[in-house]
Order: structure tokens, then sequence, then C-alpha cells
């Protein structure tokens, strides 16, 4: 039996409050975990040694990423997603961090997926040339300003690959172990 028989409702009727249901955000939730994420990777990144990790978010939210990180080979523009999640990953990215992605060769996309508890369990990677790809084109009279992306798993990448710094001096969940999604 389909719900809209079994609550006696019009289809349209049960389909606009199913996609109402569904569609709803969390953003107190959604900004808890972010910003969960964003203190689990920066405790993680400062526990490695020569590094100097700056948690600009933490000041502002515009300068389009949300650590900058400096290693003895340069300097590291990481954007944080957090998820406590273990299926699907969607991410919601900025314009400004979309554009400074565009613009800046340094900055990277990283996921953090956090226990229950909002500890790091695993850190990965996500493709630059994914994220350009999935994104909407402009078009004339519209112009996007936010958009939610569901990340396949072929565009992630365990670890943080930018870091140009020995494996064996990053905690393992940096270098993603386990591997995404993590246990």
């Amino acid at each position: 039996m389909n719900a809209a028989e079994a609550l006696n409702i019009a289809p349209d009727e049960a389909f606009a409050i199913l996609r109402h249901s569904w569609g709803k955000v969390d953003t107190a939730e959604r900004t808890r975990v972010g910003a969960a994420g964003e203190l689990a990777l920066v405790s993680l990144l400062q526990s490695v040694d020569n590094l100097r990790v700056h948690h600009l978010a933490a000041e502002s939210d515009g300068f389009g990423y949300d650590i900058e990180v400096g290693t003895p080979t340069g300097i590291h523009h990481i954007e944080v997603k957090a998820t406590t999640r273990r299926g699907r990953f969607a991410i919601y990215l900025s314009r400004n961090e979309f554009e400074t992605m565009q613009r800046d060769r340094y900055w990277a996309l990283v996921a953090v997926r956090l226990n229950e508890s909002l500890e790091p369990v695993t850190v990965a990677t996500v493709d630059r040339s994914w994220v350009s790809a999935a994104t909407p084109n402009d078009r004339p009279g519209g112009r996007w300003e936010s958009v939610r992306l569901e990340v396949p798993q072929h565009a992630i990448s365990p670890g943080i690959s930018s870091l140009l710094v020995p494996d064996d001096n990053l905690p393992p969940a940096l270098r993603g172990i386990p591997p995404w999604p993590g246990s």
C-alpha cells in the first residue's frame, strides 16, 4: 500500500509532505558538526611537528577557506566539510569558497568524518576537478550563491594529499586510516 493511500490523501499532497520533510536542513546541527570538524582538524594538524596552523574561520568566514597551514614546503589553505554520517557525503559550498578554489592553487577541500561524540574518525581530500565539474553554471539573469553537492566515493582520496610532510609524522586520521568514511 502506498503512503498516499494509507493516509487517504492525494499523491501530489503526499509527495509534497515527503519532499518538505526530506528537504529540511537542521542548520544548528550542521553548524555544530561543521565547527567540531574544523576544531578536530586543527587539533590533528597542531599535533604534527613543523606545521604552523592558523584557524582563520575562528576570526572570519570571508577567506574562502577555514585553516591556513604552513609547512616547510609552503602554505596550504584548507576548507573543511565535516559529517557524522557513514553513508552519503553531502556538502554545502558557498560561491566564495568555490571562487577561492578557482583562483588559489593552495586551496584544498578536506572532509572530516566525526563519530557521534564529535571526535575525528578519518580525514579525506575531495578532488578539486570533481568539485569544478559538479557545480552549476551561471546563466544570464541568474547566479548561484550556494550549492549542495553529493560527493561520490570516487572523488574522495584518503588523508590530506596536499600536505607535503612525511607520512610517518602524520596521525593515522590525517593519512586516511581508517579509509573514508572510517569505522
